[in-house]
């Protein structure tokens, strides 16, 4: 009896130190991390997904992806979700917005939870903020629009620059047969 119970010890410290190790893993990791359950209602939130979206992690506990979103992408979102319940997993890019109202644009890596019976228990998200690159990324296709644009007027200036140019040799080569006739229609007449 009492080595059943060392055991038994033994295993619920190596337990607690596994468990340790793995929540120290999910705080310290530089990407947000959200674990929903089978009603996609939000069980767990990381710090740093928590300080992305700009809430607390109790605020955002309970919720639903989708409360934390416009309206647009609540649709979206809803059908990624459903999409764990199938058993897909997948990354893709999704917008939601910061308790300030700002866009957070991610790259979601999806993950469906299943339960030793093929239950779906819920899913999980590793979320990495792409905001700074669509913001940069929106910059330079304005600025290559922009130029595009200048390219586009700049090429309509200089064709019609140069069918002038060409209009004025056409008009200048007239003028000279016109003026080496008059020059041969003096000299005969004289």
């Amino acid at each position: 009896m009492l080595r059943d119970i060392t055991e038994r010890k033994k295993i619920e410290k190596e337990l607690q130190e596994s468990e340790k190790k793995y929540r120290n893993i999910i705080e310290t990791a530089s990407e947000g991390i959200w674990i929903s359950d089978s009603e996609f209602r939000t069980t767990y939130i990381n710090k740093r997904m928590a300080e992305m979206a700009g809430y607390t992690q109790d605020e955002m506990i309970g919720r639903y992806a989708w409360d934390f979103t416009d309206e647009e992408n609540k649709a979206i979102i809803k059908q990624n979700l459903e999409k764990r319940r199938q058993g897909v997993d997948e990354s893709y890019e999704s917008k939601f917005l910061r308790k300030d109202g700002s866009p957070l644009c991610t790259i979601v890596s999806s993950k469906s939870l299943f339960d030793g019976n093929g239950k779906f228990m819920g899913s999980m998200a590793m979320f990495t903020d792409i905001t700074r690159r669509k913001e940069a990324e929106t910059k330079l296709k304005e600025t290559l629009d922009n130029l595009e644009e200048k390219v586009k007027k700049r090429t309509a200036e200089l064709e019609k620059a140069y069918n002038s140019l060409k209009e004025s040799e056409r008009s200048l080569s007239e003028a000279q047969k016109n003026g080496s006739h008059w020059e041969l229609g003096v000299g005969c007449c004289s």
